[in-house]
């Protein structure tokens, strides 16, 4: 594994050892944002290589969502992460730094390409409420001591801020934990239906218009559970149709589109939380 993914993975598992409960049901402890539809990028990996598939569109999450999210997660006493990546650039959302501000009281990450990213930007992030910043390189190993500067000049603490190296070629998968988006892309890897899933134990996904999705990585947003517009998220994470997805998917059934042609692992993280499903 990629020292990268297995750092991330060690970090991300750290906020995962104490469960919170809500009436004796687990509460998600991650929670993604997709803040728009706008990316600078078109890699080959990614659905956004083709505009058939993945089209750039500026549409953008109304910043009232963000406050009517934040409503509904202070209510729950939320104590997990959010997020911003999903499917997009969070750096392009025109109310990024209004939005984490609004989002300040819980643990907030971002995900970037990087490409918009200033000292001054690094600072003004962090200024707002964000709590860590990940920032995957894409262009080659220079980009290393071009950011480390970045982060020295914004005086904020290194160990803050995660420098991911995704500029390796297609023999590496790139860096990441290469998957086919749940169908969305073509890999030469190929889709075990008997193989369990554990997101839907332990994450949600919001999308820009107040969708929660099946998962990160279902990008053609096949699956829909409900929307916080008109329904508390935690009436969805707790809803018989998630829960109906979430006990096959746990028990080794991807017998359902799109899980029954998608390739990620989805074993990596959250099998404390499966246990405690299980018994329920």
């Amino acid at each position: 594994m990629n020292p990268d993914i297995h750092a991330n993975f060690k970090r991300r598992s750290e906020y995962m050892h104490d469960i919170q409960y809500i009436n004796n049901i687990p509460l998600f402890n991650w929670l993604e944002i997709n803040l728009s539809e706008l990316c600078n990028r078109t890699c080959v990996f990614c659905p956004r290589v083709s505009e058939d598939i993945y089209p750039n569109q500026n549409i953008h999450m109304p910043i009232n969502l963000l406050d009517n999210l934040a409503d509904q997660l202070n209510r729950i006493n939320y104590k997990g992460t959010i997020n911003l990546s999903g499917y997009s650039e969070p750096m392009l959302y025109k109310y990024i730094l209004m939005g984490i501000e609004k989002l300040k009281s819980f643990r907030v990450e971002l995900v970037t390409n990087g490409d918009k990213v200033t000292s001054k930007l690094i600072n003004d992030l962090f200024s707002a409420g964000l709590n860590h910043l990940l920032i995957s390189m894409y262009d080659g190993p220079s980009q290393v001591d071009y950011f480390n500067k970045l982060i020295k000049e914004s005086n904020i603490d290194p160990s803050k801020v995660t420098l991911r190296s995704r500029w390796l070629t297609e023999k590496d998968d790139y860096g990441l934990l290469l998957t086919n988006r749940a169908g969305a892309i073509k890999t030469n890897k190929v889709a075990d239906i008997s193989k369990p899933c554990n997101y839907t134990a332990y994450s949600m996904m919001l999308d820009w218009n107040g969708d929660i999705l099946l998962c990160t990585n279902d990008w053609s947003k096949k699956v829909r559970f409900g929307n916080i517009n008109n329904q508390n998220i935690y009436d969805i994470w707790k809803s018989s149709y998630l829960n109906k997805v979430r006990t096959k998917l746990i028990n080794g059934d991807r017998n359902m589109s799109p899980c029954n042609v998608c390739t990620a692992d989805g074993t990596l993280l959250g099998g404390d939380y499966v246990d405690v499903w299980n018994k329920l």
